[in-house]
C-alpha cells in the first residue's frame, strides 16, 4: 500500500519521500520470483498471497525493506 501514516492511504510522492528522509517512513519492495521462471504465478509452492488471494504470493511477498 502506498501512503503516509500508520494505516497507509493517501500521500503525494513528495510527502512520502519527506517521511523517509525524516526517518519516519520505510520503503518495502514486493515480488520474489521463487521458481525463476520470469513470471509471478500460483503454481509455485507458495500459492496465493495472504495479502490478496487474487494474486500469487510471489507478487506480494516482501523482497526488501529499508
Amino acid at each position: 500500500m502506498i501512503g503516509t501514516g500508520y494505516t497507509g492511504g493517501g500521500g503525494t510522492a513528495r510527502q512520502i519521500a519527506e517521511s523517509v528522509r525524516d526517518g519516519e517512513g520505510v520503503v518495502v519492495i514486493h515480488g520474489i520470483d521463487y521458481d525463476r521462471n520470469g513470471t509471478y504465478n500460483f503454481s509455485d509452492p507458495q500459492g496465493a498471497s495472504e495479502l490478496n488471494p487474487g494474486l500469487p504470493a510471489e507478487a506480494t511477498d516482501p523482497a526488501a525493506c529499508g
